[in-house]
């Protein structure tokens, strides 16, 4: 799937590799833009940054509402433009597994 573990002290503030700016900041931002980036290199990077923005900020305080939110976000894809979408994942393939495997 392309996911890597990371020992959560190492991408601390004060960690050998910091990947955020404090213990607060949940996101990895980074990492979020470079995912963003590689599953829609085709989309200028107003565009991305656009995508990012919406996903950094959901414009709720009610944290079940954000996480639904992110969801849909996740599924669907962030509007980009009148005819864009900035995917969020890989698509899922479609496949069926054969009963008797």
């Amino acid at each position: 799937m392309g996911w890597q573990h990371r020992y959560g002290p190492d991408i601390a503030p004060d960690g050998a590799a910091p990947e955020r700016s404090d213990y607060r900041q949940v996101l990895l931002v980074g990492r979020l833009r470079q995912a963003i980036t590689a599953l829609n290199p085709g989309v200028p990077a107003v565009a991305h940054e656009d995508a990012l923005k919406q996903v950094m900020d959901l414009r709720t305080p009610v944290l079940l509402a954000a996480n639904r939110q992110f969801h849909r976000l996740l599924l669907a894809g962030v509007p980009a433009s009148p005819r864009a979408r900035i995917l969020m994942r890989r698509p899922m393939t479609n496949y069926r597994r054969r009963a008797d495997r």
